[in-house]
This record gives structure tokens, sequence and C-alpha cells, in this order.
């Protein structure tokens, strides 16, 4: 199988883009590095073996050293066939402030997901998949996450496709590729499970891939991005109580771990 990597990283002089991996029958990390014909579009080519898991990030590289990693757990890629696998990834900054809503403290207790909402259908197909993916946990326990967008594939922009909640905050849905060559415009949505209705549309522009290579009809285009983009940001509510001000038995409350 061949992974062919695509990212949109700004380098200035000196800087290359690579992937750091490695797979579950080697172990051993291992460094691809990627290619542009202008600094700022980075492709490259990894062969695996069948039915192999690869696990990748991203770095930023200066003289064939890395100086910088994306943020965040590895990516996942399993290969089930002898197909291609095209892979269009955004890299994931650290100092992203939507990354605080993928702690515990939101997917675990705040954004706690409801365990009743039915799973969406899966769609068999014969043709070519696009596997959209999204990373994102704010949303209310009662929705759920779909993708719509300028393909059959993906409604006409009027009928979404609900993502399963594989790994929670990570979601994902598949849909059949018609095209070998397009453009590919799309947007996520918030959705009603019972009915697939759309709630909420994402804010700004339409997201945009581009496919300007041959697809057999077994291959795969994964398209994976950062956060569900919200109008207004997430505000909450709650009380904050000095140390200072606690008291018991045993102390007056002078910011002892006793207290």
């Amino acid at each position: 199988m061949k992974i062919h990597f695509h990212l949109h990283y700004k380098t200035v002089f000196g800087e290359e883009m690579g992937v750091t991996f490695f797979t579950e029958e080697g172990g051993e990390k291992m460094t691809l590095v990627l290619s542009t014909p202008d600094g700022e579009v980075w492709e490259g080519v990894l062969d695996i073996h069948e039915n192999t898991s690869v696990h990748y990030k991203y770095i930023l590289l200066r003289n064939r050293e890395p100086i910088l990693e994306e943020w965040g757990k590895p990516r996942e890629i399993t290969s089930n066939s002898n197909a291609s696998c095209f892979v269009y990834d955004a890299w994931r900054p650290r100092a992203d402030e939507t990354n605080a809503f993928l702690s515990a403290a939101f997917t675990q207790a705040i954004f706690r997901r409801n365990a009743n909402i039915p799973a969406p259908i899966k769609r068999k197909s014969s043709s070519a998949q696009l596997i959209c993916k999204l990373t994102s946990s704010a949303i209310q326990p009662s929705l759920v996450f779909g993708v719509v967008g300028n393909t059959e594939g993906l409604g006409n922009w009027t009928t979404p496709v609900l993502m399963e909640e594989k790994d929670f905050p990570n979601w994902s849905a598949s849909v059949p590729l018609g095209s070998t060559s397009e453009v590919i415009e799309y947007k996520y949505v918030l959705c009603n499970p019972q009915n697939g209705a759309i709630v909420l549309w994402e804010y700004g522009e339409n997201r945009r891939i581009t496919i300007n290579r041959p697809i057999s009809v077994s291959d795969q285009v994964v398209v994976s991005d950062n956060a569900f983009r919200h109008i207004e940001a997430w505000r909450g509510a709650g009380v904050a109580v000095p140390v200072f001000s606690l008291r018991s038995l045993q102390s007056m409350g002078i910011g002892e771990f006793a207290d």
C-alpha cells in the first residue's frame, strides 16, 4: 500500500517538513522527508505492507534535524489492501486554543457524550472512498457532527452524512468518491441524530481539497480537520474558591495541603 501525504505548511528558507512514523510490525521510529514546489504545499509517499498500521506525526526540520513537532497524539492509518491512500492533513499547532477542549475535563465531563445516541448507518460502496475525519469535543451531548458538500456522496449541500464517534472526540464519515479528478468543497454541521436535520452550520468559507491525480475504485482519500468552526467561542460559568478562604476544625486556612 502507498500512502500519499499532503500537508499545507508555510516554511522559510532552510526549513523542510517531514513525517516521523513507526509501524506496529517494526516499532522503530523513522522519518520521511517531504518535498515541495513552493515551500507551502508538502507531499511525500510511503510504501508499507498490507494490513499494517502506521502511526505518524508531522515535524518541522532544519538541516534534516527536527526543531518542532505538531501537537497531539500520533495519527493512525491502517492498510486493508494494496490500494493507495491519499492523506490530506492539517498541521496541529500547540498554541491552538481549541486544544483545551480535548482535555479530560471537557471530553469526560462538560461535553460527555450520550451513550444512547444511535450509530449512523454505514453504506457499502464499490467505488473509491472519501473519509472525512474531525477532531472536536465542543458539541452538545444530544447532537452529532455531520459533513455536507458539493458531491453526490456528500449530499449536494442538502443532506448531511452523519459522522461516527469511533473514539470521541474523534469523528469520521466515509462516502463514495465520484470523479477521480475534482475539487471537493464541504463543511461540517451540527445535526439531530434522530432525523439527520442540520441544526447549525460551521462558520467561515467552504473547506476545499483538490484531487488532481488518478484514483482507482479501491483507493481511499482521507481528509483530517482539527476543529469545528463555531461562530462564537464556548463560554462557561463556575465558582472559584480561593485556597486562603478555606477553614476546617484543624486549620485557619493558610494555604497548606491540610486545608
